[in-house]
């Protein structure tokens, strides 16, 4: 578990970590390299944070630009390296891009000077029907076999993937969206606060795992692609402190969005076994590993200590979108 934390260099804010978890940072810096990588550092200084990882990335290249160009003035990501290693000294150093892997394929950063690779992915590129969005899910394995062959022995740390889109390299902004609409290019997508979400959320973990991701942030703290709101917690807030909980230890997946049910399963902290997800239309009956026990995720689950309750059950009926944890205990 860890802590995605991007700032802009002209003004950063950067809090103090209360999770004391590990940090990367994501640092978009304007044509001034290195005054603005000295003006983070300073204020990362200031709060007392120390970055495990930092990955810098020029304004500009937060849009995407076709390969045959015309590419930005000015500093290119490699031009980042050296001078945020400079900067950053006692951190793990990233290439890649902060949007998604049409960007890092487009400008590939040298596997041999850098200590990680780095890109996002979001749902809702092209539609954002239900349909369409949990089609996306089954790209992930093809994208990160390539990401894996581009980025050579260095590990896959990635930033977002999440059904909204956190930032449009297609466009000035992302899409408006008033009405909670499912829009294509959004931020505010209405399943964020579903167990949608907290499905889709499970199924990209599956990929990822499956995919040799080392890292990835399946959720923002706050804000449209957040795990609340307003004191009321989301269902994905749930899943994510479940996949935290199996983030560390050798994990077994099975299944996918076009089977249905996709599980992983492994001996994680917080007595979690593993967590499932019904992306299929029909139900389905899902059994407990040996010594477990299976808790339903109930969508009006608002307390934080949910994951901490005990179970009984050694199965549940999972209808379409429905999601359990399985737990230490005896059925």
């Amino acid at each position: 578990a860890g802590v995605l934390l991007r700032v802009d260099a002209a003004a950063p804010e950067v809090a103090i970590n209360p999770l004391r978890a590990p940090v990367t940072l994501e640092i978009v810096t304007g044509a001034n390299v290195a005054a603005d990588l000295a003006r983070v550092k300073a204020a990362c200084a200031a709060a007392g944070l120390l970055p495990a990882r930092v990955v810098a990335l020029p304004q500009r290249y937060l849009a995407s630009h076709q390969p045959d160009g015309p590419w930005p003035d000015g500093p290119a990501p490699a031009d980042l390296i050296g001078p945020a290693r400079a900067a950053f000294p006692e951190a793990e150093i990233g290439g890649g891009v902060l949007t998604n892997f049409t960007e890092f394929n487009r400008c590939r950063p040298d596997p041999a000077r850098i200590d990680f690779a780095t890109f996002g992915t979001t749902g809702i590129v092209h539609a954002a029907d239900d349909r369409s969005v949990l089609q996306t899910l089954e790209a992930l394995d093809d994208v990160f076999a390539s990401a894996r062959a581009l980025a050579g022995d260095r590990p896959l740390r990635l930033g977002l993937i999440s059904i909204g889109m956190r930032s449009n390299p297609y466009g000035a902004a992302v899409a408006a969206n008033p009405d909670g609409a499912r829009t294509p290019m959004a931020m505010d997508d209405p399943r964020q606060r579903t167990q949608f979400a907290a499905a889709f959320a499970v199924a990209a973990a599956a990929a990822a795992a499956r995919g040799g991701v080392a890292s990835y942030a399946p959720a923002m703290a706050a804000g449209p692609l957040g795990l609340g709101s307003d004191g009321a917690l989301w269902p994905i807030f749930h899943t994510v402190a479940a996949l935290a909980a199996l983030g560390e230890v050798e994990v077994v997946v099975a299944g996918g969005p076009s089977a249905g049910l996709v599980s992983i399963v492994g001996h994680g902290n917080r007595g979690v076994r593993g967590i499932v997800a019904n992306l299929g239309p029909e139900a389905a009956e899902v059994a407990a590993p040996a010594g477990a026990v299976v808790l339903a995720l109930d969508i009006a689950a608002h307390e934080a200590d949910w994951l901490d309750r005990a179970g009984s059950a050694a199965s549940a009926r999972l209808g379409p979108l429905d999601l359990a944890v399985f737990k230490v205990g005896a059925a």
